[in-house]
This record gives structure tokens, C-alpha cells and sequence, in this order.
């Protein structure tokens, strides 16, 4: 309309407009026409940033297939996008070694502008590339997770430590090139709370506890769901006033040992106890023996029979009348002549 053109008018707010609305009149009523394509033209798939070649590690959705002339047809091939396996736990290179479990795909792009050294290049690239998943540079260095087995341990409680009252403080050190999932901190043999982050640590009320040892542990689990188990601390709690109605006695490690005319029955209590084993032929067991008082304990059952099933239940007493009893077993005597 030969109106004047304004200060920083582009391409695409001035000249694409002219030319768009010029070829618009003077094509009107003509036939359209398919362009003429070379002979020399090939059809070749290259990788979308780059216009190289694509390799293996090259994702399918960042190939294109499109007519290109000889001179434009690349030789190098592609590097700006690529899929790479990768350990989950460090993003490094996963090698032939690598457990199954730990591996997974990442894409990463070396996509950078004209100019890297100016940021007002630089910077929108980057940010374009990072929008659709692109963003991170390729590995070099390789995963080697078989360096080392994940490791933890108990730093506290101290072993050999008694509390009174107030919280027991659980901390734990791990070392795991397989990545942290989750530190599950347990008593007893029993979980009482959990951690996912540094520093490690939980906190168990005295008041839970009954008096006497107990144990602590704690339990690894790695980013491919690996488990390794601390070794166990030991500690005492001793709350004033001795065991109260509300405390338990806790039997653990049950064992027997047998000849063909004896047997020795075993355990361990978590509290100073009395223990008496009942036994006989039938699951009404009739005959007893005893074991003084104290935190291990072991009964020796004489004039048994060769080859023959004796049931049996330990009941455990602490001097404050509080009592427990395990659950009915059974054992076997050796046939006679058997050592």
C-alpha cells in the first residue's frame, strides 16, 4: 500500500507479508504445479540438531528423513543427541558388568549455539534444548558399581551403652556406589523408623522399651532395591523401678541338642529370668526342668528315650512375678547306638 516501513521492521513482519500477499494475487486462477525435483536429489535421514548422520545411540524421535542434494548429504556422524545406558545411581556409563537392575536409557545433548561464549546465544539454546529433554551432557567416565558392596553401619548408639530415660539415638554411616533408596532403622529385630536423606538418623523412647540388652541395626537399600544389614549394637535400658506391668520379656535364640537319652535346651531372655522347660511325649508334656535365674539360659533333660518326639515350651519369670512363655516345639532323640 506504499505506506512507509516503521523502524526494526524483519523479514517475518515486512517482507514475508509483501511476498505472501503478492503471490497470493498473481497465482489466483492459475493450475497448481508440483515443483520439479533433481535426479541427483537422495532422500536421507539425518539427525534433527546436527544434520549428521545418526548412529545407534541416536533416539528415534530426533531423526528426520527429508530430499537433499549431494553437497548437502553429511559424512560425520551425529553427537549432539544421543541415548546412552547409563547406572541409575551416578548417570556414568554402564559397562557388561553392570547388574541389569541398575542400568536404564537417558538421552543427553551436546546442543549449543552459534556463539557459546555469549550468553544471549548461548543461553536461549541451552534453555530450548533443556524444555524438550535434552539438556545434560554425555557421560565419559565409566560406572563401576562393582568396585565396592554398599556398607553400613551403627555409629550410635554406642555399644555397651545403658539408658535410663529420655530417647535412644540411632545413627548410621553408609558407603553405596549403588545409590540410597532408604535406611530402615530397627530394635529388636523390629523397624521403628526410617531416614532417606543425610544425615542418617532416628530417635526410639527409653519409655518403649523394657529393661535389660537389646539390640539395634540398621537396614540399607540401595536405588535398585538391594538390602544389606549393619551389624547389630548392643545396649541395656535400666528405667528406675526395675520392670514394670507394662514391660515384656522378650525369649530369643532357641535352641536344642540332642543324644539318644538327653537333650539340652537353650535360650536367652532380654531381662534377668527364671526359666523352666516343660516336656513329655504327648503336646500335654507332664515332666519339667528348671534353669536359675539370668539372661542365659540352658536345661539339661536327662532318661529320655532313643528315636522318640519330645514336645516342649520354656516359661520365663522375673522376680516381679512377670511372666512369658514360648510357643510348643518338638525335638527328636537319636535312634539308639548314634552318637
Amino acid at each position: 500500500n506504499n505506506s512507509e516501513l516503521k523502524n526494526g521492521s524483519s523479514g517475518s513482519m515486512a517482507a514475508a507479508p509483501i511476498w505472501s500477499a503478492f503471490m497470493t494475487r498473481y497465482l489466483a486462477g492459475k493450475p497448481n504445479e508440483e515443483f520439479f525435483r533433481p535426479d541427483n536429489l537422495k532422500r536421507v535421514t539425518i539427525e534433527k540438531c546436527s544434520g549428521k548422520l545418526p548412529t545407534d545411540s541416536t533416539p528415534d524421535d530426533q531423526k528426520v528423513t527429508d530430499w537433499l542434494a549431494p553437497w548437502q548429504i553429511p559424512k560425520k556422524p551425529a553427537d549432539a543427541v544421543v541415548k546412552l545406558a547409563v547406572c541409575k545411581s551416578n548417570g556414568l556409563l554402564a559397562g557388561d558388568n553392570t547388574p541389569v537392575a541398575e542400568v536404564e536409557e537417558r538421552v543427553f545433548a551436546n546442543i549449543h549455539s552459534e556463539k557459546p561464549a555469549n550468553p544471549s546465544w548461548e543461553n536461549p539454546v541451552r534453555a530450548w534444548a533443556e524444555q524438550r529433554g535434552l539438556g545434560g551432557v554425555p557421560p565419559t567416565s565409566n560406572c563401576d558399581i562393582t568396585a565396592g558392596t554398599p556398607t553400613i553401619s551403627l555409629t550410635s548408639p554406642p555399644a555397651g551403652s545403658n539408658f535410663t530415660s529420655g530417647d535412644i539415638p540411632l545413627k548410621a554411616s553408609v558407603d553405596s556406589q549403588l545409590g540410597i533408596k532408604q535406611i530402615d532403622f530397627q530394635i529388636d529385630g523390629q523397624s521403628i523408623a526410617s531416614d532417606t536423606a543425610e544425615p542418617f538418623e532416628a530417635t526410639y523412647p527409653v519409655a518403649s522399651l523394657s529393661n535389660g540388652s537389646h539390640s539395634a541395626s540398621a537396614v540399607l537399600t540401595t536405588s535398585n532395591s538391594q538390602t544389606t544389614t549393619s551389624a547389630s549394637v548392643t545396649f541395656s535400658v535400666g528405667k528406675s523401678g526395675g520392670l514394670t506391668s507394662t514391660d515384656t520379656i522378650i525369649l530369643s535364640g532357641l535352641a536344642v541338642s540332642s543324644d539318644s537319652t538327653s537333650a539340652q535346651v537353650s535360650w536367652q531372655t532380654n531381662v534377668p529370668s527364671s526359666g523352666t522347660v516343660d516336656y513329655g511325649q504327648t503336646s500335654s508334656l507332664g515332666s519339667s526342668a528348671s534353669a536359675p535365674s539370668g539372661t542365659s539360659h540352658s536345661v539339661t533333660i536327662s532318661v529320655l528315650k532313643p528315636g522318640t518326639t519330645y514336645f516342649y515350651r520354656i516359661t520365663a519369670k522375673t522376680s516381679g512375678g512377670i511372666s512369658t512363655q514360648s510357643s510348643l516345639n518338638s525335638f527328636i532323640t537319636k535312634p539308639a547306638g548314634l552318637p
